[in-house]
């Protein structure tokens, strides 16, 4: 579930319109440089931002400027922070000047998701009225009525119609790169550093066919497949009727078609999950048989056996996999067990990351490596009610839940801050040193607490 949400990290929509664009704009800004500089800090109800710059009462810093709000956020990469009053939001920068007027309802879970990608933000007003808004607060479109902008990516962004049903693309000057009505679907991928290609889907008689286009709407494939996986490193997954296969985008055609097993999507490490059934340790093409996990690589080699009941994601050369109701670790590049499957359960937040890997045992959750070695001790309770009681938010950095109370810890062991609220994943705000606790305020990676009740 919290899996879905942090893949969904990136997304932001609202309910919008497609009317006339105003003042067009210039894509690419450099960051700014002060956006580290400035931390949100909360006095009772009031809050406002401290200088890091400047020695004072409020956690050994000044505060920045005298305005205080009903609520603030940390500034993004381009100098602009969201603050809030009357529950109305707005922006200022860097300076402290407001250069977007508190008139837009609040953002939704802004306390989880960016309020901007790429630099831009849709923020809608009480009359259910839109701006899109750029890295420098300038209104780039607008509108209203029936439609749903998502993140830009490369200066366009992807419009889906509720009314028809379908889909389009827009630049941010309010221009028509692909109009609405041809696609039922849109999709953006990553191809290099300079490409951006996209999934579409398009209704052939009473079923979506899924072909790929790049953004200018040239058609690398034809609507032919039945399904289309995500696109990593130029590859992705094609199904075609009942074979599946690998399709070469800068080769554009299927270089590895596979009838033999059911082929998931690429998952990290290059490797594509695999399922098959196996009857006596052979594999079973009848689909009458407990069904087992594996993965191949791009060539089609087996490099994590069919054996296995589930496979994580995994990252950095490793996978948690469960066999016989146990969980452990294999390597996905050899597919040998690193870490004995001696574990009860397996939580999947930024699985594999930093070689580490959240697990259960006796009720308890504790974090070991690839190599099973322990980590963080098996001292926090496993709620399963909960998403998560133990995580691990950097590579030396952790929090759990223990007595009711909320401990952030390193590596050590060492605890440096104790909440009564939950720390949060949400936006973690790394590039500030800074992480959320839900309802308090924000921490820094020393414990240091930035909110006085």
């Amino acid at each position: 579930m919290i899996k879905t949400v942090l893949i969904y990290l990136s997304l932001l929509a609202v309910i919008i319109s497609c009317s006339a664009p105003k003042a067009s704009s210039t894509f690419n800004y450099a960051p700014d440089k002060d956006t580290i500089r400035y931390i949100p800090y909360r006095k009772g109800d009031t809050w406002f931002f401290i200088d890091r710059q400047q020695e004072g009462p409020y956690a050994g810093y000044a505060k920045a400027w005298e305005q205080e709000w009903d609520r603030v956020w940390p500034f993004n990469e381009y100098g602009l922070a969201v603050v809030r009053r009357n529950n109305r939001d707005g922006w200022i920068n860097t300076k402290g000047e407001v250069v977007v007027a508190l008139n837009f309802l609040p953002i939704k879970n802004i306390d989880h998701y960016k309020p901007y990608a790429h630099g831009y933000a849709v923020l809608e007003k009480p009359d259910s009225s839109i701006e899109i808004l750029d890295p420098k607060g300038r209104v780039v479109v607008t509108g209203r009525d029936n439609c749903e902008f998502w993140n830009v990516y490369n200066g366009k962004f992807i419009v889906y119609n509720y009314s028809a049903k379908t889909y389009g693309i827009m630049n941010t000057d309010g221009e028509w790169e692909i109009p609405m009505g041809k696609y039922t679907s849109l999709q953006n991928y990553k191809l290099n550093n300079t490409t951006n290609i996209y999934r579409y889907s398009k209704k052939i008689y009473t079923r979506n066919y899924y072909g790929l286009m790049l953004s200018d709407g040239t058609l690398l494939t034809d609507p032919i497949y039945d399904y289309i996986g995500p696109v990593k490193n130029g590859l992705c997954i094609v199904t075609d009727g009942y074979q599946k296969g690998i399709y070469n985008i800068a080769k554009r055609k299927v270089i590895k078609k596979y009838d033999k097993f059911f082929v998931n999507d690429f998952f990290a490490d290059d490797i594509v999950h695999i399922n098959a059934y196996l009857v006596d340790g052979e594999i079973d093409f009848t689909g009458t048989k407990i069904k087992k996990k594996g993965a191949i690589n791009t060539k089609g080699k087996i490099v994590i056996p069919i054996k296995y009941d589930y496979l994580s994601y995994g990252y950095s050369g490793f996978v948690a996999a469960r066999k016989d109701g146990k969980w452990g670790v294999v390597s996905s590049k050899t597919g040998r067990k690193t870490c004995d499957f001696i574990y009860d359960q397996h939580e999947e937040i930024f699985d594999g990351h930093w070689n580490l890997f959240v697990f259960t045992k006796e009720g308890n959750s504790g974090v070991v490596d690839a190599w099973g070695n322990i980590i963080i001790p098996f001292e926090y309770k496993y709620e399963h009610s909960r998403y998560y009681s133990l995580k691990i938010l950097t590579r030396n950095l952790f929090c759990g839940k223990k007595n009711d109370k909320w401990y952030l810890f390193n590596r050590k062991n060492e605890v440096l801050a104790i909440t009564k609220n939950e720390i949060s994943y949400g936006d973690l705000r790394t590039r500030h040193g800074l992480i959320y606790v839900e309802n308090q305020g924000y921490l820094d990676f020393k414990g240091t607490k930035y909110w006085n009740d």
